[in-house]
């Protein structure tokens, strides 16, 4: 059975990015571009992880990370924000991430990342 990672990117190209590149390393991926379409997503595809960019036009990744853990309790779905912004930036906005990757990214990190949540599932 295939690890399962979402990613939530509102820049198709950015999401397609991440996603190829996480299919190249044997994950199964799903790729969504908008902030309304995630608590479905996470429902019917049931991701072991989830990438989520902060920046989501009028969505902030931060706060939905907040809502996500909060309406998902004790299940445990690690996310990892993804950001250009600066660590003083992200911070304004206290989030209940498991991690950060900051763009431009590196392949090596987000591969690195991935495998980090995925080894014990």
């Amino acid at each position: 059975m295939h690890n399962r990672i979402l990613v939530l990117d509102d820049d198709p190209s950015n999401g397609d990015v991440l996603c190829m590149i996480l299919e190249q390393e044997g994950y199964q991926t799903k790729c969504i571009y908008s902030a309304l379409n995630v608590f479905e997503a996470i429902n019917t595809f049931d991701p072991h992880i989830l990438f989520l960019d902060i920046h989501l036009g009028a969505d902030d990744g931060r706060l939905l990370c907040n809502k996500i853990k909060d309406r998902l309790g004790a299940k445990k779905l690690p996310i990892i924000l993804i950001s250009a912004m600066s660590p003083n930036q992200i911070d304004t906005i206290q989030s209940k991430a498991d991690g950060i990757i900051y763009k431009p990214f590196e392949i090596d990190e987000v591969i690195a990342t991935a495998k980090k949540f995925t080894q014990n599932q």
